[in-house]
């Protein structure tokens, strides 16, 4: 199973396929002896869906999962989810839905995000429509362009021997621990990044930099 993230602007309303529904930044998921991402198939019939449907304004087509289509939307958080359908956060999903699915929803977590964002010029302030050709969007006003954002970061095992260096952010859900991680500024190599990173979080110089 692989998602394939594609683009056509013609295809703005939910159909067959898997319904990739955000709530507040929360992947709606289907509640039972597993847990799935809701999807419709021909000619069935769920109030559930039906529900979830009447509760967004805008389908963006994201691309397809092992051939069958995949839709997202953000649901509107000031009524309850219909029962069967459950709110969840990406974090917690890890090892309880597929792995293509999963890869799928941070994809459209991100696209929705953008979409969201994106809404005006930063050059002009004019309302901004998507491409029709290519997963952008476009000033009516001034015409420039804009394309959902990227960017680029490092993530670093550091290691010691027999021993990795792992760290533990006061924000993070105890006893949680992560590698050394971080984002690439303006000019600067991925090694440079890591080198950079290494010692503002932990206060170590690393050598040997190597993928």
């Amino acid at each position: 199973m692989s998602f394939i993230p594609l683009y056509d602007a013609s295809r703005n309303t939910l159909a067959e396929g898997y319904w990739f529904l955000f709530r507040e930044g929360r992947l709606v998921v289907r509640e039972g002896e597993e847990i799935s991402v809701p999807r419709k198939e021909a000619g069935q019939k769920s109030a559930a869906l039906e529900d979830a449907a009447s509760r967004v304004q805008k389908v963006i087509y994201a691309g397809s999962m092992d051939g069958i289509s995949c839709y997202a939307a953000d649901t509107a958080p000031d009524r309850d989810l219909p029962a069967g359908l459950a709110a969840m956060p990406l974090r917690s999903l890890y090892g309880k839905i597929p792995q293509a699915s999963l890869q799928a929803a941070r994809f459209i977590a991100h696209l929705l995000h953008w979409d969201r964002q994106t809404g005006f010029c930063g050059v002009c302030g004019g309302p901004l429509r998507n491409k029709e050709d290519e997963r952008a969007k476009t000033c009516a006003r001034c015409g420039t362009l804009f394309y959902p954002r990227i960017s680029p970061a490092i993530i670093v095992a550091i290691l010691d021997k027999e021993k990795i260096l792992l760290a533990h952010n006061k924000r993070f859900a105890s006893p949680v621990y992560s590698l050394i991680a971080g984002f690439i500024e303006m000019g600067e190599t991925a090694e440079e990044c890591i080198a950079r990173e290494a010692e503002e979080e932990v206060g170590v110089q690393v050598k040997n930099i190597r993928y």
